[in-house]
């Protein structure tokens, strides 16, 4: 194994350890982020409003609670997962597999689901 394969595979699994403390971190000093910009002049819930709250709840296991407070926190968590997943089956066995779906109908429909929940969100 070449050295610059062994720095890729040490910084595929520096990720999630570094994520891991960052929320740990993020948990502890909770009280300190600012409130959403878009809630404050607007009093809508933007697609985001909880979002904090929701990756502190996913990372604690609660998943019931991380859907109550945001939804589309588990959808992008899933979707993070299958593309480091992806790129570190590339990188250890050099296989390029697409787990992630790519196409343009994706994304269009991702926005449209995305701004559905935020009138949804409002409505309820």
């Amino acid at each position: 194994m070449t050295l610059r394969k062994s720095i890729s595979i040490l910084f595929y699994i520096a990720i999630p350890v570094g994520l891991y403390f960052g929320v740990s971190f993020l948990m502890r000093y909770a009280e300190f982020v600012p409130p959403c910009f878009i809630f404050t002049v607007s009093h809508l819930l933007c697609p985001s409003c909880g979002g904090t709250r929701s990756l502190m709840a996913l990372m604690r296991g609660d998943i019931g609670a991380s859907l109550r407070y945001n939804a589309a926190v588990i959808f992008i968590a899933v979707l993070a997962l299958l593309f480091y997943i992806e790129g570190f089956i590339f990188l250890a066995f050099k296989r390029k597999i697409k787990l992630a779906p790519r196409s343009n109908w994706f994304l269009f429909g991702v926005i449209g689901v995305f701004f559905f929940y935020f009138v949804i969100r409002n409505l309820v």
